[in-house]
């Protein structure tokens, strides 16, 4: 089986982020705040992260070797007619043989965003954008957070319905994504919570997950301080500093 012909069906949490780093913005080429809004470093600022993001070859490196592998783990996935890659409770019975296909997340593994985060840095605002568009052609299917799937009810921004609904159809070769939310929900997104999720399916990292890194941002960072973004900005940081671990 010719492995091009492998259906793509991203499945996005939100993507109005990653829209809104793909058209060109007044903001983009600004010029940067005076030294005195710079040195007020916000709550939230991830400049390093977003640095390393764009500029370190590290960064390339790790993408590229990622891919690369996966690319070649493929050829054994499609071989094998018991290769499953999603959750079991979202497994419906038997794994299918129908056509092969690859979920594939948008934000940070198929598109670069890092653009729009390198404008939140420079303006100091947070989080807030608008529905651009997002191209998809051929075999490939956009399932965004509208998506309805009959007799699967949706909890929050939670992806699980969307991957139910392509292994009803398809046989899920591989899952990609840079956040554990990618490839299984997540009951309560509290640290303890995402490593009990993910714990059931370590074996499948680098087999059947394909976990891409992404420093910026993800639901890892509210579940640092219990979710509650209503905290004023120094209230969240100080939570995510009492995070850290210094021995």
């Amino acid at each position: 089986m010719n492995v091009r012909r492998i259906s793509i069906f991203v499945v996005s949490l939100s993507i109005a982020a990653c829209r809104q780093a793909a058209v060109p913005n007044a903001q983009t080429n600004a010029p940067p705040k005076p030294a005195a809004a710079v040195d007020a470093v916000p709550a939230d600022d991830d400049l390093q992260a977003t640095l390393w993001t764009q500029r370190a070859v590290e960064h390339d490196l790790v993408f590229r070797e990622i891919y690369r592998n996966a690319k070649e783990r493929l050829k054994k996935a499609i071989a094998d007619p018991k290769w499953n890659a999603l959750p079991l409770d979202e497994r419906k019975g038997a794994v299918r043989s129908g056509p092969p296909a690859v979920i594939l997340d948008v934000d940070e593994t198929m598109l670069d965003n890092s653009p729009y985060q390198a404008r939140l840095i420079r303006s100091g605002e947070e989080y807030d954008l608008r529905k651009v568009g997002f191209p998809v052609t051929g075999t490939d299917s956009l399932l965004g957070l509208g998506t309805v799937v009959k007799d699967c009810k949706q909890v929050g921004t939670n992806k699980g319905c969307r991957r139910q609904l392509v292994g009803r159809t398809h046989r899920v070769l591989m899952q990609f994504g840079d956040q554990i939310d990618d490839f299984v929900d997540v009951t309560a997104n509290t640290p303890d919570d995402r490593a009990k999720s993910v714990q059931p399916y370590v074996d499948w990292i680098g087999q059947r997950w394909w976990m891409l890194p992404n420093p910026m941002y993800g639901s890892w960072v509210p579940a640092q301080f219990n979710n509650d973004w209503k905290q004023p900005r120094a209230a969240r940081r100080r939570a995510e500093i009492n995070a850290l671990r210094t021995n």
